[in-house]
């Protein structure tokens, strides 16, 4: 399943720096043409088609099964992030917008949710932000974020009467 996925968000990319070169020259091309409501619908169809892209990769987030949930969690935030990166302007500015900032938002809080299970999971996630300045950052500037990240750092017992109804079915 693995490889599979790994192929499928590879390709993903592939489509991403495409539409990200097609928005590119759009840009460029805007002051040539003076055809603005051309532009516009280019760029309309971009950032439908990069929609629909991030869709494609939260599905595939969601089929992946493999590692525990703060690891897929903080791969999803890398490769959030590495998307928005993508999509720095020439100069290097990153603009807080955009189909890609947002996903990286999503993944980030998502990260800062993510419930710990195990103390390996507390260590794990704690590496993480002190690993990624972002993550620290946001979790420090956000009275919420803050409230969020040390109720997931809780190990609760388990609800044995929860995992008693839980109905396996029979082989």
């Amino acid at each position: 399943m693995t490889d599979r996925i790994t192929m499928f968000r590879d390709t993903l990319g592939a489509a991403e720096s495409y539409l990200h070169a097609i928005k590119m020259a759009i840009g460029s091309a805007r002051g040539m043409t003076g055809r603005d409501k051309d532009t516009c619908a280019l760029n309309l169809l971009v950032d439908a088609a990069q929609r629909e892209i991030s869709e494609a990769h939260n599905i595939v987030d969601d089929m992946e099964s493999a590692g525990p949930e703060i690891e897929r969690a903080i791969d999803r935030h890398r490769r959030a992030h590495d998307m928005w990166a993508a999509t720095a302007r020439p100069n290097g500015d990153l603009v807080a917008e955009g189909p890609d900032y947002d996903r990286f938002v999503a993944a980030e809080l998502d990260f800062i949710a993510a419930r710990c299970s195990t103390p390996e999971d507390v260590q794990r996630k704690l590496a993480y932000v002190a690993e990624c300045r972002l993550v620290a950052e946001a979790i420090q500037a956000e009275t919420s974020y803050q409230s969020l990240f040390l109720d997931s750092l809780s190990l609760r017992p388990v609800d044995k009467q929860a995992v008693n109804d839980v109905d396996i079915g029979e082989n």
